[in-house]
């Protein structure tokens, strides 16, 4: 996914801050504030300085990576805990529902620390100078 963001501020000569202005496909997960205007930390590998316009993106199999652990690992973990209860005996749907619900619960901690671990696949890189 390219966007275009501008660079506001150059801590060191490594990297820079730009910002990027949200499109309706980010879904408000709440990682970031709720302005219309999202500030990344950048590694700074085109020498930009304040002011300049550049193209960022961020790798397509990073991106299906992170929407596979969002939302189809949760989904599959639901309905594997409610159709697993019944192999291991737990024969009331409560009992199902339960344990469907708590791998549901469980899936979305281990996406967060697979997230974590993988946190440099999804940062944005900065492609070219645009002016």
């Amino acid at each position: 996914m390219k966007q275009y963001a501008r660079v506001i501020s150059k801590p060191d000569s490594e990297q820079v801050k730009v910002m990027v202005q949200k499109h309706s496909a980010c879904g408000k997960c709440g990682k970031c504030s709720s302005d219309d205007n999202l500030v990344l930390t950048l590694d700074n590998t085109l020498n930009v300085d304040i002011g300049d316009v550049v193209t960022i993106e961020m790798k397509g199999s990073s991106i299906l990576g992170a929407a596979v652990l969002v939302y189809f690992l949760p989904l599959l973990a639901l309905i594997v805990g409610y159709i697993g209860a019944g192999y291991l005996g737990m024969q009331t749907e409560v009992t199902r529902i339960a344990l469907g619900g708590l791998l549901f619960a469980l899936s979305f901690l281990i996406a967060r620390k697979v997230g974590e671990e993988k946190e440099k696949d999804y940062r944005a890189e900065m492609q070219e100078v645009v002016n």
